[in-house]
């Protein structure tokens, strides 16, 4: 049984961080999502082309799109009283958790409008380059993204450490780490670990394969096996 600490995580960094699929009308194409996000920069003003997480733009299609925004730069309530003040309907927005969910419509690679709408998830975020490297989708199928952040949490676990969307703490102290990846990597895999080891599930296997016995490792994914509910590599 998984204990409470490693159910508090995932509540968290991967239940209370999200709103839910509120507002897409479809999967937004892969060819779509660059023009829909430069039009979302036309409309917020902000650079967002290198700010989009996970599968955004990689994978074939999309449920959403998911965009990290410096909350040292911009606050949630002043950024929705600009949408609106720029015609946006309330209607088309909704706060939630550290996001503001916005019905945004679905431009096409020729600059039109399709008709439909995506939900664009704006993130906001101390670290955006920590959120980027968290919320980073290297996945092969059956895997994803989501994964690797529990398999990554539960070998942290087995070192006495918690990780989160808010970095890497010592569990019993809650004493804060590190964001930087590479420290990251070196505390939950080993000290000749960079963050290469922890770029997806395989690079992350092959890494306790080729420094802890077969026993042991069946031990440190044990929970991320049960959470996931699918074997590792």
């Amino acid at each position: 049984m998984l204990d409470v600490s490693f159910r508090n995580f995932f509540k968290e960094s991967l239940l209370l961080s999200e709103g839910g699929n509120i507002f897409s009308d479809v999967r937004i194409n892969r060819s779509e999502v660059v023009p829909t996000v430069k039009s979302l920069e036309k409309l917020t003003g902000m650079s967002l082309l290198n700010s989009m997480l996970g599968s955004t733009g990689k994978a074939d299609t999309s449920g959403d799109i998911d965009l990290v925004v410096d909350e040292n730069n911009v606050n949630k309530d002043s950024f929705i009283k600009d949408l609106v003040s720029k015609g946006i309907d309330p209607k088309d927005l909704k706060k939630t958790g550290i996001e503001v969910a916005y019905r945004a419509p679905i431009i096409d690679n020729q600059g039109n409008k399709t008709g439909n709408h995506i939900q664009v998830d704006f993130m906001f975020h101390g670290d955006p380059d920590y959120l980027k490297f968290y919320y980073a989708s290297n996945e092969i199928p059956p895997y994803k993204g989501a994964h690797r952040n529990i398999t990554m949490a539960a070998l942290a676990k087995t070192k006495g450490l918690l990780l989160s969307m808010k970095g890497l703490f010592e569990r019993e102290t809650k004493a804060f780490v590190s964001k930087d990846p590479n420290v990251i990597a070196k505390r939950v895999l080993g000290e000749d670990a960079t963050v290469d080891d922890l770029k997806n599930i395989p690079s992350l296997m092959n890494y306790l394969k080729s420094h802890y016995p077969p026993e042991k490792i069946k031990d440190m994914i044990k929970d991320a096996e049960e959470t996931i509910k699918m074997e590792l590599p």
